[in-house]
């Protein structure tokens, strides 16, 4: 996860579903396989570094949470790209990607038009989320974790997409400045009535 402070404008990117696959490498454990486990991966971002044009729009080098039930990790150095172009019948349209970072992973929800015209800068109207009728699954090397270990989704059963705007905890700052203005009208109210 990314270490600066969450801002007020953040969205919170989450990809949801029912998957099979392993977490594989130099840390994982043997019993690190998971077969049709709920599973979620999200990303906390800034909406402003969203690049892209002509219905084409992506959120580089992202990093986020993965849980699958009894597994937490950091998944490193992803991609979240939409394609929020109308579907013509031909080609991948109003779709939505999670890829890896040689983009030969991808899980995919598309031809939703849900996602006709988003440019990941907003939430989802207008309920925030998309259930995918038509997904992919295309499972390269794997999405990179933290740890340096890799997880490689090899089915997915169901996927979901969601955005949210989370709420920011407030900074210790935040508190002091509430204390010194509660505390200076318990003074200025003692003041009048004395």
């Amino acid at each position: 996860m990314s270490t600066r402070s969450m801002r007020a404008d953040d969205l919170t990117y989450t990809f949801s579903g029912v998957a099979s696959g392993a977490i594989v490498g130099p840390t994982a454990l043997s019993s690190s396989t998971f077969s049709n486990q709920n599973f979620s991966i999200s990303f906390t971002e800034d909406p402003t570094t969203v690049t892209g044009s002509a219905g084409y729009y992506l959120l580089s080098s992202v990093s986020g949470a993965f849980t699958d039930g009894s597994t937490s990790e950091t998944l490193t150095n992803a991609y979240i790209e939409v394609n929020g172009n109308p579907n013509t019948g031909s080609g991948i349209y109003e779709s939505i990607n999670l890829f890896n970072a040689t983009f030969a992973t991808d899980m995919q929800i598309f031809y939703d038009p849900a996602l006709l015209n988003y440019e990941l800068m907003t939430t989802l109207a207008p309920t925030g989320s998309v259930t995918g009728q038509t997904i992919a699954n295309y499972s390269g090397v794997g999405y990179s974790l933290l740890n340096g270990d890799t997880l490689d989704i090899t089915s997915l059963s169901s996927l979901n997409f969601s955005v949210t705007n989370p709420t920011p905890a407030p900074e210790p700052g935040t508190w002091m400045l509430l204390a010194i203005g509660m505390g200076a009208v318990v003074v200025m109210r003692r003041r009048l009535y004395c």
